[in-house]
């Protein structure tokens, strides 16, 4: 099992939609304890997190988590929004912005990029070509799910985190998704696949025809200090079975 992952601004783990290196959208981003097992199986490189001016919303309904920015701190959000306030617009190196690691309350910073229109963020952020339009593509979409009235129907982030990307100037900050990591308490084995439970080579690839489901599926486990449960195994071999027959 693994903690955290993803891609976050200075303000540690919050539901800010997360776009992986495609530009395209990959997960519940209100799940934080799930982010590292999901983030994995994404392909490596690029990835982002993008908002708006209404960024202060989105960052006051983070849980208080590991990473998250309600640790204590009693005067983080007056630097934030000091240092938020100050981003450049435009500016290709981004700004440098105060951010807070875990419980020492340390004073960390992170890097934000801003723009005045979602285009000019992406190429601020080092998207290009087809990667680009999926960006702007996932963004627009996501602004339709947070209006509509069932909510994220993609992933299930709950709706009081769906807030849109709409409104100028829009911040974003890039980082990069990998396939290591540092796991922790407990390692699980087993073959690695993508969100179609296809098996995985060691390069990442697809191996083709070749399925996997149940207790043979590594990286089941996103959550921390997760409790087994009856119908444990049973479940997550029925789901996957579910998946991998759709896929087929």
């Amino acid at each position: 099992m693994a903690l955290r992952g993803g891609v976050s601004g200075p303000w540690g783990t919050c539901p800010v939609l997360m776009l992986n290196v495609e530009g395209t959208r990959f997960c519940n981003e209100g799940a934080i304890s799930r982010l590292g097992s999901v983030s994995k199986r994404q392909l490596a490189g690029l990835a982002c997190y993008v908002t708006d001016a209404n960024w202060s919303e989105t960052v006051a309904k983070a849980p208080l988590d590991h990473g998250a920015p309600n640790f204590g701190m009693d005067d983080f959000y007056d630097v934030l929004k000091a240092d938020m306030d100050a981003v450049e617009i435009g500016n290709p190196e981004g700004s440098t912005v105060t951010g807070a690691n875990l419980a020492e309350r340390k004073m960390m910073k992170g890097t934000v990029f801003a723009a005045n229109t979602l285009e000019e963020l992406a190429d601020l952020l080092g998207y290009e070509g087809e990667a680009k339009q999926n960006f702007l593509d996932s963004i627009a979409h996501y602004n339709e799910l947070c209006h509509s009235t069932e909510g994220d129907t993609d992933y299930g982030k709950d709706k009081e985190f769906m807030i849109p990307i709409e409104k100028a100037p829009f911040y974003g900050g890039a980082g990069n998704l990998s396939h290591g990591g540092n796991p922790s308490m407990v390692t699980l084995s087993g073959l690695v696949t993508d969100a179609e439970q296809n098996v995985l080579n060691t390069q990442w690839e697809k191996i083709g025809n070749l399925y996997a489901a149940g207790n043979c599926l590594g990286g089941r486990y996103g959550l921390g200090y997760s409790t087994p449960m009856a119908g444990n195994s049973v479940g997550m071999a029925m789901t996957h079975g579910w998946l991998t027959g759709h896929t087929c």
